[in-house]
């Protein structure tokens, strides 16, 4: 396999990360913008306060404060109240209550946004209307009243009408500041524990006769606040992009890495072939009197071998060959002799050997023989069976050719100690008596 393919196998891989990337992208920003959408036109709270509901009503003058109005009180379908405001005290009134429940249990607001208003008006003068939400006191924090008010008022016209009212447009009335006589920072608004919706008559002293009927009331809000689903959105991008870079900088460090290792151990092959500058690039990549590869026709063999150890640890191991006594067979028979037995030698591996292994003459009487795909166990089958097929093939004539070989398995040390073990294993073998297999 060459650097070439193994560099564009890198680029696809780093194209199908980045597309990858694009689509988790896409996708994360078509769910971002679904969520905002439903919270635009969806995600709807509504607590509705009604009379049909069950929610109870009930009304008050201001004859508890000295006054003399009178206020009437009737509830079917709608809370209605008839009032005559008299002007026994400076600021007289007749208030309309109504609980947010049936049960009069305090609510949390503060999920909701608005407050719509379905009433009738109607008064001998002009008038205002004063709008209440009384948000409760728990006991421990009680003031010098139970509750405080929060108001909006309204110039409401004659007949029946809806109105919106933005909840945080309500304030804490002058008159109730006044009275509290607390710390600006305790006199804000508060609609966290609201129990009753209060609508009352307005500030003018005039006598009147004035006629309220709330035909329904509601609370409308999200379920999600639109800044709450922004912060969210904007936490989940900023952790998103921070994935993304770690991700990207954890790759880039494994790349960097890998990239190192694959070429020092490119180097390693280089320098164990002793293939190094343009001196070798015009070499035969075959032996010429054996036909088998030299060291430069096993080079690429080699380089494959590594890369498929070092992407899925496929392994691969190495045989180390010596002709036995082979010096003594040159000097007793001549050289041609000598020859003729290294290309016989040579078939015979050949003939031996698997198709996916790779053997070669590694010079003089040495060879070596790559088994892609073998551990030193399977390696030394093959190791044996040349053995003693050289032994028994009577490749000489009048006498028997031996062979010694060393196994040895790739590991994570490099190739240089691969072949250095295998180098090992075959002296190991000639110093143990010859035609024989040691494996390392």
């Amino acid at each position: 396999m060459t650097q070439g393919t193994h560099t564009s196998k890198g680029l696809l891989r780093r194209a199908g990360t980045g597309f990858g990337v694009e689509i988790v992208v896409l996708i994360f920003a078509l769910i971002s913008v679904g969520l905002m959408a439903w919270q635009h036109w969806g995600m709807n709270l509504v607590m509705p306060i009604a009379s049909e509901n069950g929610n109870p009503g009930w009304v008050e003058d201001d004859r508890s404060e000295n006054g003399n109005s009178i206020v009437h009180y009737q509830q079917n379908d709608a809370y209605h109240m008839q009032c005559e405001i008299r002007t026994a005290i400076t600021y007289p009134f007749c208030n309309l209550f109504t609980a947010l429940n049936p049960e009069d249990q305090s609510v949390d607001l503060t999920q909701y946004t608005t407050l719509h208003l379905d009433l009738s008006h109607q008064s001998s003068t002009r008038d205002s209307l004063r709008i209440y939400l009384n948000h409760f006191f728990a006991p421990d924090d009680q003031v010098w009243f139970p509750y405080k008010s929060n108001q909006q008022v309204i110039n409401p016209r004659e007949g029946r009408h809806s109105y919106t009212l933005k909840l945080d447009e309500f304030y804490v009335p002058p008159w109730w500041v006044y009275a509290s006589d607390l710390p600006a920072e305790q006199t804000t608004p508060q609609l966290t524990n609201v129990r009753h919706l209060v609508l009352s008559t307005g500030d003018s002293s005039i006598p009147r006769k004035v006629s309220l009927i709330l035909h329904h009331a509601e609370l409308r809000g999200k379920w999600i606040s639109a800044n709450a689903l922004y912060r969210g959105l904007i936490w989940a991008w900023m952790l998103l992009a921070l994935l993304y870079f770690s991700y990207r900088a954890v790759r880039y460090s494994h790349e960097a890495k890998a990239k190192h290792a694959e070429t020092e151990q490119l180097r390693a092959v280089n320098r164990l072939l002793d293939l190094k500058s343009k001196r070798f690039e015009d070499l035969a990549t075959h032996d010429t009197l054996t036909g088998l590869y030299n060291r430069a026709g096993l080079r690429p063999h080699l380089q494959e071998a590594v890369a498929d150890y070092k992407k899925t640890q496929l392994p691969f191991s190495v045989l180390m060959i010596d002709l036995d006594h082979f010096k003594a067979i040159n000097d007793s028979y001549g050289h041609d002799e000598g020859d003729r037995i290294l290309k016989a030698f040579a078939q015979l591996i050949s003939e031996r050997c698997r198709h996916s292994d790779i053997p070669a003459r590694w010079g003089g009487e040495e060879f070596v023989v790559v088994c892609k795909g073998s551990s030193a166990k399977a390696a030394k089958v093959l190791a044996d069976d040349l053995c003693r097929t050289a032994r028994e093939a009577e490749l000489g004539k009048g006498y028997v050719v031996t062979c010694s070989i060393g196994v040895s398995e790739v590991s994570g040390t490099g190739i240089s100690a691969l072949f250095k073990r295998a180098d090992t294993a075959l002296y190991q073998a000639k110093n143990s008596g010859r035609d024989q297999v040691a494996v390392a």
